[in-house]
């Protein structure tokens, strides 16, 4: 009822609110109330500051789960062979089950690694992919092309549901040395050309509710000393170019293990994040993937709420 004031308690029925059991505060919103026709929601005596903040206001998008954060795991796991016995994979997996995420970004990754939930991947080969986007929701509007120029097998993307809808993008950007064995590049080739037309697609992009994520071959950091006329200089821009204004990394220029990071989070500015998290790509003895790809953890949070 439009009439009921902050202080007044709205009623409560099973048909208004489910308990549900979540790891994080979560909510049911009402089915039945009718766009805007309850401004707040009053708080109990019952509730946490927190969930009366959340409750303090109906979301967009009635009937859904809604979550006030998602975590998201990003890695590169270097061809690790999925869950046979003393493999790389096994550890690997134990260590992502570990955070229980949301949403995933694997590259160079097998699909067997990541068993349930739902996937979508890109690759030339059937296994390992290029690059893999897990989630516990199911995905809608794929895609796996991105823009024909591009050197095929190496993009995804995906709309699931978390923080209201997110759009995902995973990319494996090529490295140096991409199709140059086969003679059909030089070094660097495959990235510049990939970078040039990622530009185009990401600008078509949603604006809001956006994560870029995946292993873009290089740190990210434009030196404060640039050199114009240096390849790195130039693939650096690229890169810079290549991401809207309204995206911004949050990885670049982060340490790995002592190394700066090639694999990468980037968020649409409606969207934070709490300070990341390394999973560390040691394991006694041996190491789970390249030095430079440890895996990173994100709460990723959407901006007032």
């Amino acid at each position: 009822d439009s009439r009921l004031s902050p202080q007044t308690p709205a009623p409560v029925s099973a048909f208004h609110r489910l308990a549900l059991p979540c790891h994080r505060t979560a909510r049911l919103l009402p089915l039945a109330a009718p766009r805007g026709s309850l401004r707040r929601l009053a708080p109990t005596r019952r509730r946490s500051p927190a969930t009366a903040r959340l409750h303090s206001r109906y979301p967009r998008n009635f009937g859904f789960l809604v979550r006030d954060a998602l975590k998201l795991i990003n890695w590169n796991v270097n061809r690790a062979a999925p869950r046979s016995k003393h493999s790389r994979g096994v550890e690997i997996v134990r260590r992502i089950e570990r955070h229980s995420p949301e949403i995933v970004c694997l590259t160079e990754a097998h699909p067997e690694l990541l068993t349930g939930g739902h996937k979508i991947s890109a690759g030339i080969q059937e296994s390992p992919r290029k690059v893999l986007l897990w989630s516990r929701e199911p995905w809608k509007r794929e895609d796996t092309v991105g823009d024909a120029r591009m050197p095929p097998g190496r993009f995804v993307s995906g709309v699931t549901h978390s923080v209201g809808e997110v759009t995902v993008v995973g990319l494996c950007i090529p490295w140096e040395r991409s199709r140059v064995k086969a003679g059909h590049r030089r070094p660097w080739d495959d990235h510049k050309v990939f970078l040039e037309h990622l530009a185009a697609v990401l600008a078509r992009a949603p604006a809001q509710r956006l994560i870029v994520v995946g292993d873009f071959n290089q740190s990210g950091v434009l030196s404060s000393r640039p050199r114009p006329e240096s390849d790195a200089a130039r693939r650096a821009a690229l890169l810079h170019r290549a991401m809207p204004h309204h995206v911004t990394p949050i990885t670049f220029g982060r340490e790995c293990c002592g190394l700066t990071t090639i694999d990468h989070i980037a968020l649409s500015a409606d969207l934070s994040a709490k300070p990341l998290e390394a999973i560390s790509n040691v394991h006694g003895e041996r190491e789970l993937s390249d030095p430079r790809r440890c895996g990173f953890v994100a709460d990723i949070l959407v901006r007032g709420s």
